[in-house]
């Protein structure tokens, strides 16, 4: 079963296998990368993946307490490309939007959110990275001077 390489909504890097989604946890020394199920804290999941390269080297636990729903796990995965193309100035999130709906099969764009919640998810983000970027210090505070 090949691997399906992402990006979480939250920017972590995550791997589809088997209609499951793993998030990154750790890197190992000998070069593997120790995967967690994404449902780990909400739902108690002890499911676990370790990989090398582009193939599974094990998967312990393989048990999910929860079903597994590869059209979420992309949906996720797409609005995370959508943050990643967002943090350019010159791209409005209904761009990034289009985009990287334009890949995604029909039952992924059906898991989406509204457009408006991921618009707002956008424009929050790019100003979090912009926020970022400038030091994150808000505006001076105005002069008492000038405000007669």
């Amino acid at each position: 079963m090949a691997l399906e390489y992402g990006i979480s909504s939250k920017g972590k890097p995550t791997v589809l296998y088997r209609n499951f989604e793993y998030v990154k946890d750790k890197e190992n020394v000998c070069g593997t990368i120790a995967w967690r199920c994404s449902y780990h804290q909400t739902m108690k999941c002890k499911a676990r993946l370790t990989t090398s390269g582009d193939r599974v080297v094990s998967s312990r636990d393989p048990d999910h307490n929860h079903t597994g729903n590869v059209s979420i796990a992309r949906a996720l995965k797409a609005v995370g490309e959508m943050k990643n193309k967002i943090t350019d100035l010159t791209v409005t999130p209904s761009s990034s939007q289009a985009a990287v709906m334009s890949e995604l099969p029909d039952d992924s764009l059906m898991a989406l959110t509204r457009q408006a919640t991921v618009s707002r998810a956008l424009r929050r983000h790019r100003k979090k990275v912009t926020d970022a970027a400038n030091g994150d210090t808000p505006l001076p505070a105005i002069p008492k001077g000038l405000l007669s």
